[in-house]
């Protein structure tokens, strides 16, 4: 792949996310890469990963991506962001479906990726709030 810098490269990766252009951004991905997330302690491979990218833009078709902050320094890139969408569709999860609320969700990030010598993506690391998360997918509470 290699077409720029490690920074480059991920920045274009979350081009590709904001126009929900899974395609494009997973090939951005070596097919042997590993993806980490604070809902599961065991690593997931770049399909798995991608099945998760489709899940969460059936239920958040708007969401939108904006780097905050960005450090690169060999081939590893550390990002400080922002997520912000609206909960239109069901969202799988492994512990079933969870209905939309139609309610605007908004959590902060913290993502690290290490990019091979072939130009590509080859281990991710996230973390977010998970439990700020997981509280704005509940409907609102009727006072």
């Amino acid at each position: 792949m290699t077409r720029g810098s490690p920074e480059s490269l991920v920045r274009r990766f979350y081009a590709a996310l904001n126009r929900r252009d899974l395609n494009a951004a997973f090939a951005m991905w070596d097919p042997k890469a590993v993806a980490y997330t604070p809902s599961s302690s065991e690593p997931k491979g770049k399909e798995t990963f991608l099945s998760i990218g489709e899940r969460f833009s059936k239920a958040f078709p708007d969401m939108k991506y904006k780097i905050l902050g960005i450090m690169a320094k060999g081939g590893v890139v550390a990002i400080e962001g922002i997520a912000t969408a609206t909960f239109k569709g069901p969202l799988e999860t492994p512990a079933g479906t969870v209905p939309p609320t139609g309610g605007h969700i908004e959590f902060g990030y913290a993502d690290f990726y290490r990019v091979n010598s072939r130009g590509m993506i080859a281990e991710y690391h996230t973390y977010y709030d998970t439990a700020g998360f997981n509280r704005q997918l509940r409907p609102p509470s009727r006072s």
